[in-house]
């Protein structure tokens, strides 16, 4: 998609950063193709004075930022052809402080009318903006400023890298050097080793609030699916002994019709008409159908323990028995149980 630009506008930059020689300042930011400030930087002056703001062709123009080394003082506003003009704001290391416009590094004040609080104000705000902005544009690793001013290089810079640590460079390149064991990178390289040894454990910080540990993660696998397994084989038992554990029966059935029946009999055979006599009393268990009492409670037992595989064996040999006897039954077989009488006689009166 071609420029809305018009043509004639055009200019092609360069971030880098110049040292020079004649007075010792250096300059950090966008150079024009025929080598000039322009746009966007941060000029330190040999005196201690720094701007950061706009450029055009070598000169402090537009909005920006000026630092004096000399009495700490700063203003942020415009400026043109390297002269404060426009609407800004000073400030002075005493605490006071000047709005309003300047003129040719000349301050006119808010008298004129033409820059007032509000527009001085937000004059500042722009600068700050701007100066921000070209800050970004510090610290070029491999320019002059870096190797001649600041007297280092970047840590894991993607230009630079120190002797020793090319091995951290992305992609092929790193791959042409040998990494060095945790013995060597402690002794040539203490600060390097530090700090990846702080990262990994960063990183191992976080991965274990968040994730199991690899050896706790497959012991839990094996455990869990060991747990389902035995759940699968339990239900699999239960579902092929529920027609017999939901088999609704009384224990005490038969014994109860028993009872009910003696009782009636010995009613009728007693009343005749005649008046009724006090006498001892007689209290009669008859367990007649034992066997067939026993199984059923050893059943009930086995429905609250089914999920025992030792007692869900034993409740299925119960049933395989219990299944024969109903066999033999039908086929005409007498099922003959254990008899077992209890009789209590108890003499009282009224």
């Amino acid at each position: 998609m071609p420029s809305k630009i018009p043509e004639p506008f055009h200019r092609n930059y360069t971030w880098d950063a110049l040292v020079f020689e004649t007075d010792g300042g250096h300059y950090e930011g966008f150079v024009a193709d025929d080598g000039q400030v322009d746009k966007l930087g941060c000029f330190a002056f040999a005196d201690g004075d720094v701007y950061e703001g706009h450029f055009l062709d070598g000169e402090m123009h537009g909005f920006g930022a000026y630092s004096w080394g000399h009495d700490k003082s700063s203003y942020f506003g415009k400026w043109d052809n390297n002269q404060q003009s426009g609407c800004g704001v000073k400030f002075f290391a005493n605490g006071s402080v000047e709005f309003g416009e300047w003129k040719e590094d000349q301050y006119l004040g808010q008298y004129t009318g033409v820059c007032g609080a509000q527009e001085s104000y937000g004059a500042m705000n722009n600068a700050i903006d701007v100066a921000q902005r070209a800050r970004m544009f510090k610290y070029k690793p491999d320019s002059e400023v870096t190797l001649q001013k600041n007297g280092f290089t970047m840590h894991q810079d993607p230009i630079v890298y120190q002797s020793g640590t090319e091995w951290q460079m992305p992609g092929w390149r790193g791959e042409m050097y040998p990494a060095p064991s945790a013995e060597e990178l402690e002794k040539n390289h203490p600060r390097l080793y530090a700090q990846m040894q702080r990262h990994n454990e960063i990183w191992e910080r976080a991965w274990r609030y968040y994730n199991l540990d690899l050896q706790d993660a497959l012991a839990f696998g094996i455990e869990k699916r060991a747990k389902d397994a035995a759940a699968a084989e339990q239900d699999a038992l239960t579902a092929s002994l529920a027609p017999e554990a939901q088999e609704d029966y009384d224990e005490y059935g038969e014994y109860d019709e028993e009872v009910t029946t003696e009782t009636k009999k010995k009613k009728k055979s007693s009343s005749g008409g005649k008046k009724k006599t006090v006498g001892p009393a007689s209290l009669t268990l008859s367990l007649r159908g034992a066997g067939l009492t026993v199984e059923r409670a050893f059943a009930s037992a086995s429905r609250a323990a089914l999920r025992r595989p030792e007692i869900a064996a034993f409740a299925e040999r119960r049933a395989q028995k219990r299944a024969e006897r109903e066999t033999r039954k039908n086929e005409g077989q007498r099922n003959s149980g254990p008899f077992a009488s209890l009789s209590l006689s108890l003499p009282f009166g009224r």
